[in-house]
C-alpha cells in the first residue's frame, strides 16, 4: 500500500473520530507513556468531556496488545481492529464523560548507534482545551548527553519546549498545549541511554583496579624483603638495605648516619615505609628502633598477665 493511500485511510479515521465529539466538548486529553526495558511501552490515555458521549474511538499508529477501556471507571467491551497503518479502538453504546484507554504498544523504539529512540506523531484530531503528553524513560536510563548528538541533527527530546523532570526513580518529559489547532501534529521523540549499565561498568573497573592494588600489596608483603627493593625509591632502598644487613632492630640515629640523610628526611622515609607495612618503629627513649615487618597491635589491657605476681613479696 502506498504512503498516499495510507494517509488517506488515516484521514478517514480522523473524520470518524470527530463525529462522537460533535455535540460534546473535550476538556482534556492526557497521554501518559511509560517505556519498558524490553522496548515496548505502556499507554494510558484519558479523555474528559463536558457531557456524556455515546461512543468513543481511538486510533494508534502502532501494533497494540492488552487493550482495556473504561468509561466513568467502568470497563466496557470495545472492538479492537488492526489496520495497515495502526490499530483502531471503537466502543459503541456507552454513556460517559471520562474515557480511559490502556494498552501496550510495540515497535515504537528504535536503535541508533547504541542509543534508544522513541518517536510518535500526535495529531490534534479533536478540539480540546488542553493536550498533555508525558513520556517516562525506563528505570536505569537517562536522556542522552547532548555531546553525543553534536554531529547529528537530533536533540535529546523534541519538541524542544518539553519539560524534563523526575519522580525520584524515572526521568520523564512533558509537553502541554492549550487549545491546539485542529489538524496540527506534534512529533514527539526521546533519545535515551542505559546509564545504570555504564555506572556498573565504571564500578566494575574501579573494583578490578582496587583488587589489583590489594593483590600487589599482598604479594609484596609475602615476598622476601629483598625482592621488594626494585619497586622502592633510591632513598627508601638505602634505608631498607641497612635493615636487611643488620637483621635486627636498628637505632634510627644509625640510619641517619649511614644513609647520610638529614634527620627529617629519614623520619619521612620511615613513616612512608611504616604506612605500607614494610617496617615497624619502636620508641626507645628519645629515639626509635627500626625493624623489618608489619607493626603489631599493642595491648591496651592493663590487667597483669596470669602467673605473674604483682606488689610486694
Amino acid at each position: 500500500m502506498t504512503i498516499k493511500l495510507k494517509m488517506s485511510i488515516y484521514a478517514a479515521m480522523v473524520l470518524l473520530f470527530l463525529l462522537p465529539a460533535a455535540h460534546a466538548s473535550l476538556k482534556s486529553w492526557d497521554v501518559d507513556i511509560s517505556i519498558n526495558s524490553d522496548k515496548t511501552s505502556e499507554w494510558v490515555i484519558k479523555l474528559v468531556y463536558d457531557e456524556p458521549v455515546p461512543r468513543t474511538d481511538y486510533f494508534v499508529l502502532a501494533k497494540i496488545t492488552g487493550v482495556e477501556v473504561s468509561v466513568d471507571s467502568q470497563f466496557v467491551d470495545c472492538d479492537v481492529s488492526a489496520k495497515d497503518v495502526g490499530t483502531s479502538i471503537t466502543c459503541l453504546g456507552i454513556s460517559g464523560e471520562n474515557i480511559t484507554y490502556r494498552f501496550r504498544a510495540l515497535g515504537l523504539i528504535n536503535d541508533f548507534q547504541g542509543l534508544n529512540i522513541f518517536s510518535y506523531r500526535f495529531a490534534a484530531i479533536w478540539l480540546v482545551d488542553n493536550l498533555t503528553i508525558a513520556v517516562k524513560l525506563p528505570l536505569g536510563t537517562g536522556l542522552v548527553e547532548r555531546a553525543k548528538l553534536e554531529k547529528t541533527s537530533f536533540m535529546p527530546f523534541e519538541p524542544f519546549w518539553g519539560k524534563e523532570g523526575s519522580d525520584g526513580r524515572r526521568i520523564f518529559i512533558v509537553w502541554s498545549q492549550e487549545r491546539p489547532r485542529l489538524g496540527t501534529t506534534t512529533d514527539v521523540s526521546v533519545i535515551y541511554e542505559n546509564i545504570l549499565e555504564n555506572q556498573i561498568l565504571s564500578l566494575g573497573i574501579i573494583a578490578v583496579l582496587a583488587a589489583g592494588f590489594l593483590l600487589v600489596m599482598y604479594i609484596m608483603r609475602k615476598r622476601p624483603m629483598r625482592d621488594i627493593l626494585p619497586v622502592l625509591t633510591d632513598a627508601e632502598r638505602k634505608v631498607m638495605q641497612i635493615l636487611l644487613r643488620e637483621k635486627k632492630p636498628v637505632d634510627q640515629r644509625l640510619i641517619v648516619k649511614e644513609a647520610d640523610f638529614s634527620k627529617s628526611k629519614v623520619s619521612r622515609i620511615i613513616s612512608d615505609l611504616e604506612n605500607r607495612g614494610l617496617i615497624e618503629r619502636i620508641p626507645k627513649g628519645r629515639t626509635n628502633l627500626i625493624r623489618l615487618g608489619a607493626k603489631k597491635e599493642l595491648k591496651t589491657d592493663s590487667t597483669p598477665p596470669k602467673n605473674i605476681q604483682t606488689g610486694n613479696q
